[in-house]
C-alpha cells in the first residue's frame, strides 16, 4: 500500500457520463472518478497539502481541450482511452502542476517505477524524468488522456464491443477545476482503494 498523488482536471458532468457508461458497457470496474491527469507521484499526505495549497495561490487559467477518437492498446487486456490533443493551455497546466509537486515530493518514486527501472523496462528519457520529476510521462512524454480502463480478460466480444461503443463524444471541453487528490494505492492489484485528501481549485 502506498500513498498516490493525483493532480488532475475536473471533467463537465456530461463527458463524465459518457466515460462510466463506456466502462460499464465493456465490464470495467474502477473507483476512478473520470478526469484527465496531469501529474502522478508518491507523496504523503502533508506533502500533497502544501501541494494543494501552493497551487491554490495561483491564478490559474483554463483553456479549450480537444478529444480525440477513443484509443486502444493491443493485447487480450487494452487500455482504452480517450487521448486528448496536446494544446499550449494543458501543457501550462501541466506544467504547473508539476512544478508544485516535485518541489515538495523530497525524492520520492511509485513502487511501480522503482521496480520498472530495476527491470529496465524504462526507456532512457523515462527513467531519467522518473528519477527527477518523480513521473514518468512528463514534459516531452506528457500524453495527455481521459481513462476508460483496462478491459477484463476473455472476452472474446471485446473488440467489437469497444468498435460499438455508442458514444457521441463532444469535439471539446473546457474545464473549471483542477484538483489535487490523495489514494491509499494497491500496487498488486492496481487499485485506488480510497481518497484521503482532495483539493478543489477553481481555473479562471
Amino acid at each position: 500500500m502506498e500513498s498516490i498523488l493525483s493532480v488532475h482536471l475536473e471533467l463537465p458532468k456530461e463527458l463524465s457520463r459518457l466515460v462510466l457508461k463506456a466502462r460499464r458497457s465493456l465490464g470495467i470496474e474502477s473507483a476512478d472518478e473520470p478526469h484527465l491527469t496531469l501529474y502522478l507521484a508518491s507523496l504523503s499526505k502533508p506533502q500533497a497539502q502544501k501541494v494543494g495549497r501552493e497551487l491554490a495561490k495561483l491564478r490559474v487559467r483554463s483553456g479549450v481541450m480537444y478529444l480525440s477518437k477513443i484509443a486502444t492498446t493491443k493485447g487480450n487486456q487494452p487500455f482504452i482511452s480517450i487521448p486528448v490533443r496536446e494544446t499550449s493551455a494543458l501543457y501550462e497546466l501541466h506544467k504547473l502542476a508539476l512544478a508544485a509537486a516535485n518541489a515538495h515530493r523530497g525524492g520520492s518514486l511509485r513502487k511501480i517505477d522503482r521496480h520498472r527501472i530495476k527491470l529496465g523496462l524504462y526507456s532512457t528519457q523515462e527513467k531519467e524524468y522518473a528519477q527527477k520529476y518523480g513521473y514518468p510521462k512528463v514534459l516531452k512524454l506528457f500524453r495527455p488522456h481521459i481513462s476508460i480502463g483496462t478491459a477484463p480478460a476473455a472476452n472474446p466480444r471485446l473488440r467489437r464491443s469497444i468498435k460499438g461503443l455508442s458514444m457521441p463524444l463532444p469535439k471539446k471541453f473546457r474545464p473549471s477545476a483542477m484538483i489535487v487528490a490523495l489514494y491509499d494505492f494497491d500496487g498488486q492489484t492496481g487499485a485506488y482503494l480510497k481518497k484521503t485528501f482532495e483539493k478543489r481549485i477553481s481555473l479562471l
